[in-house]
């Protein structure tokens, strides 16, 4: 039987190599579960685009979120030693929590896994390029306090890493011990998982990319990653890793991809529901292949719209003030999060908490500045992930009898545009 599925695997090599070309990710790898036995593990392309050494069973990968299953059996081995309970409203396990909306009354750990607490995404407040993480972990349920819902609670799925952080909390404050730790003690020595880690592989992982508009591989830059950002528990934070994994409970079967870019298609996806079909012995869709041209024309595609959306609406209305009067510190409503904008030869950058996360942005329209949608410049120069609508790169500055009051800035697709207020410098002196 497993000779049988292995022969039908191998028949489909071809298309996962065709696959991973169009997507432009330098390598690949995959592996097979079936009946709780790996049957087969497979490696494609290049651990690093530049050198020709191909991946292997001991490369080790950024897994992203596939790794939130292991989050999910880590709160329920909290829940079987009695630490944790599934419907125990959150707040219990965070008194700092301060939320009188049904989210911070109600919601409970099954509403934090599923990501149905109606949070934003709301990225930009943690992390936007480089991995560099914008706030410090002591931080996190300050923000959290902060971020209003955009859906009521369990009535939609939103993807956000807000929920897993708090997951974070909450296991490292009933355990007594760091998020990475309490998973190598519970899942990962256990199950003999040598290399699989929460905090930074004791070896190099294979080399991050991104891939250029044309499919060529590009370095990106990483910024370390461990348990002590408060990020681990739903692997926010690292782009130029893609990974897929489904499983199937009831034969304890499942395929696992994993691949080393920022593709121009989400190879992992194709390459996944391929093998599902081969494992499950059903008949493959047909126009794969085709499909996967089609989804990487669309990405390219989206920053083209973008781009197009936010010329038509550019003018050559010039700014109201001199550039050096934009300049200062910003704060949002709840003066946990600062831009710190400063004067360029022909524009302004716009500086997140004052670190190297930034956007350098040109006049707009009057006193409204933007920076152009730039897939390459975005994706490898600056390793950030995708923002496929033109308002993230448009910040409007208010301005009244002569100064600068603020600016708003729409920086998640859900969430209203958010006020920035301009600090006050008092100078005082004495006589």
């Amino acid at each position: 039987m497993a000779d049988i599925l292995i022969t039908r695997l191998e028949a489909h090599s071809p298309a996962i190599a065709e696959l991973l070309r169009v997507s432009g990710a330098p390598g690949l790898s995959y592996g097979i579960i079936h009946h709780g036995r790996i049957v087969r593990t497979v490696h494609m392309g290049r651990q690093d685009f530049a050198f020709p050494e191909c991946p292997n069973d001991n490369s080790i990968y950024y897994v992203a979120s596939t790794f939130k299953v292991v989050t999910a059996a880590i709160v329920a081995r909290l829940v079987t030693d009695g630490l944790l309970a599934w419907d125990t409203p959150i707040h219990q396990y965070l008194p700092t929590l301060r939320r009188t909306d049904d989210f911070g009354q109600n919601a409970t750990l099954k509403d934090l896994l599923s990501n149905r607490t109606g949070l934003p995404m709301a990225n930009c407040y943690w992390g936007q390029q480089n991995g560099e993480q914008l706030i410090e972990k002591s931080q996190f349920l300050e923000m959290v306090n902060c971020i209003d819902a955009v859906e009521p609670m369990r009535s939609s799925f939103i993807y956000s890493q807000w929920n897993y952080a708090l997951i974070q909390l909450i296991v490292e404050r009933v355990a007594a011990k760091s998020f990475a730790d309490y998973a190598r003690e519970v899942v990962f020595e256990p199950l003999g998982l040598t290399t699989a880690t929460f905090d930074e592989p004791a070896s190099k992982p294979v080399q991050a990319h991104a891939c250029r508009d044309d499919g060529s591989p590009s370095y990106v830059i990483q910024n370390k990653f461990n348990s002590s950002g408060g990020l681990a528990s739903g692997m926010g934070g690292k782009c130029s890793f893609m990974g897929s994994m489904i499983l199937v409970p009831g034969t304890r079967s499942g395929v696992v991809v994993m691949t080393n870019a920022t593709p121009l298609m989400d190879v992992s996806d194709y390459s996944a529901q391929l093998l599902l079909a081969v494992l499950m012995d059903v008949e493959p869709p047909q126009n794969f292949l085709e499909l996967s041209h089609v989804s990487a024309r669309m990405q390219l595609g989206w920053f083209t719209q973008i781009q197009t959306a936010l010329q038509t609406f550019k003018t050559d209305t010039p700014p109201t003030l001199p550039l050096s009067a934009y300049s200062g510190t910003y704060f949002n409503a709840h003066h946990n999060f600062k831009i710190v904008v400063t004067v360029l030869d022909t524009g302004l950058r716009m500086s997140m908490q004052g670190l190297s996360t930034a956007y350098d942005v040109k006049p707009y329209d009057g006193d409204s500045f933007y920076f152009e949608a730039n897939r390459e410049l975005e994706l490898i120069d600056r390793g950030m992930w995708f923002y496929p609508f033109p308002q993230f790169r448009v910040f409007h500055f208010e301005v009244n009898d002569g100064l600068v009051s603020g600016f708003t800035w729409q920086h998640d697709r859900l969430m209203d545009p958010e006020t920035f207020t301009k600090a006050i410098i008092r100078v005082s002196s004495k006589i």
